[in-house]
């Protein structure tokens, strides 16, 4: 899954987007979510997880984590 994150962090940098490092961000909930990846373009911040085999609960989990976290 590197080389996924790796390229998408290439694409989001050729975007204009600044890369996130760590791509750790404080939820509403006080919780703290990690991404695969998180960019900003300094309006919106851009949360994308990569999973190795996508189920519902991956699914589920990621949007939970990104409404929570407002990306």
């Amino acid at each position: 899954m590197y080389l996924e994150t790796l390229a998408l962090e290439i694409h989001a940098k050729k975007a204009g987007w600044r890369v996130v490092k760590p791509p750790i961000v404080a939820g509403t909930s006080g919780k703290y979510h990690e991404f695969s990846l998180l960019a900003t373009d300094g309006a919106c911040r851009y949360g994308f997880d990569i999973h190795a085999e996508v189920t519902r609960a991956c699914v589920v989990r990621t949007q939970v984590k990104k409404l929570d976290a407002r990306v």
